[in-house]
């Protein structure tokens, strides 16, 4: 397993309208490790990630990039970590795909003619070279997430954070988030994943966060904590088909009449 890289400790993050969000969460991933963050709508997922990045300072607690109070490093840590929204709109807002891509790299000064090249390469690679001229919100759905991780990817964060990255979306894009992830983790970056889709939590995860009511509930490997009753009820989830389908075989199950 490779250094820490993010961390936080004890985190408590309360809104505004005294909603408290999290509730002391600890939580740590290393270099090159994909963790997912599990969970029903309300438990604090979401808020998890926007403190991770940056985004909102907890009311109590701390967190660390690579050992670094990230208050220390101020917008610095933008550099390193990245979010992709699970709404793709909150992060398109350029006139063409081309433009949303290239915004990072203007903000930091870059000459147009590296930016046009760095743009047309992640574009190829992620298979979305024939959108670069269009609008963004001629897109379809499962397109405009493809951008919006383009607009992030480009500026090459070490860590990659996602929320729900597979809600509403085909079998089809799914393989391409899996694949994505897979080269990645090849490449060093290290992902952090908040989603309730637990087939692709199982297919990608090396290590997994149940969140519920804004508290940490248990944490492990997913095939553990997949395969727990009890917990799965209490965080609303369901077993992986492919973990149940492992079960079956073990047990014999798949062979009785009346089960295909």
């Amino acid at each position: 397993m490779g250094r820490e890289v993010l961390s936080c400790r004890g985190v408590w993050f309360r809104y505004p309208d005294g909603t408290e969000a999290l509730r002391g969460v600890s939580f740590s991933v290393h270099q090159g490790e994909v963790v997912v963050l599990l969970g029903p709508n309300g438990a604090g997922k979401t808020t998890l990630l926007l403190v991770l990045a940056g985004l909102l300072e907890p009311s109590k607690g701390r967190v660390f990039f690579r050992g670094r109070d990230v208050r220390e490093l101020g917008p610095e840590l933008r550099k390193y970590v990245g979010l992709v929204f699970q709404d793709p709109d909150d992060q398109l807002f350029c006139p063409t795909v081309f433009d949303d891509i290239a915004f990072a790299l203007r903000q930091i000064g870059l000459p147009e003619e590296e930016i046009r090249i760095r743009v047309l390469d992640l574009a190829r690679e992620l298979g979305i070279e024939h959108l670069l001229d269009k609008a963004p919100y001629r897109l379809s759905y499962g397109e405009k997430k493809k951008v919006a991780i383009a607009t992030v990817l480009i500026y090459g964060p070490e860590v990659l954070l996602m929320d729900e990255p597979t809600a509403s979306l085909s079998p089809r894009y799914v393989r391409f988030l899996e694949e994505l992830v897979a080269e990645g983790v090849d490449s060093g970056r290290t992902f952090v994943i908040a989603t309730q889709d637990v087939d692709f939590a199982y297919e990608v995860a090396d290590y997994a966060y149940v969140l519920v009511e804004g508290r940490v509930e248990a944490e492990g490997r997913p095939g553990e904590l997949l395969s727990d009753p009890e917990l799965l009820e209490k965080a609303e989830l369901r077993e992986p088909r492919k973990l149940s389908e492992i079960l079956l075989k073990r047990t014999g199950l798949a062979e009785l009449p009346g089960r295909p």
